[in-house]
């Protein structure tokens, strides 16, 4: 492969992954998820209420209720 190729093909793909980049950050923004890259702060949801996920050590699945 020529040199001037391999630099197309990395600009071309340098690129594309800004375009893809720049498109999902509107996604999560609109999502309301918190996003700092400069204190490493974790991804969470500020809206997000998690008191629910205890409840989920009682969800049976249809097939459980039947003994084999």
């Amino acid at each position: 492969m020529k040199q001037s190729a391999k630099y197309f093909l990395f600009t071309f793909l340098l690129l594309g992954v800004i375009s893809h980049t720049l498109s999902a950050q509107d996604f999560i923004l609109e999502g309301k998820w918190k996003i700092s890259w400069e204190d490493k702060k974790e991804f969470s949801n500020s809206e997000f209420d998690d008191a629910a996920w205890a409840d989920l050590n009682e969800l049976r699945w249809k097939d459980d209720l039947h003994k084999t």
